[in-house]
């Protein structure tokens, strides 16, 4: 799923969010999030609750493995939000971008 994130950098305008919500393979995804990021150059590849750690195995992958030294993490923020329930889920947001 991709959303449009307007960015709060005035040398950039829009980010491309990548949220991770399947139990698809991880390469699979990071697949997907490739062709997102080659397309945008920047992307915030998103999980929530137990998709936390598939997010970061994505992110990974795109940095170290597929676009090694051609892309960089900006900024990660791990957070938590509240449900209806009042249960508090984990969430995580990792910035990618292309190096010029």
């Amino acid at each position: 799923m991709t959303i449009d994130m307007e960015n709060n950098d005035s040398t950039s305008s829009t980010w491309k969010i990548f949220l991770v919500d399947n139990d698809e393979p991880v390469m699979n995804i990071a697949f997907d999030a490739l062709e997102m990021i080659r397309k945008n150059k920047k992307i915030i590849v998103e999980g929530k609750g137990e998709m936390c750690s598939k997010a970061v195995a994505v992110s990974n992958i795109l940095t170290e493995r597929m676009l090694k030294e051609t892309a960089k993490f900006g900024k990660i923020d791990v957070d938590s939000e509240m449900l209806d329930d009042g249960q508090l889920i984990s969430t995580i947001k990792l910035a990618i971008v292309m190096i010029d």
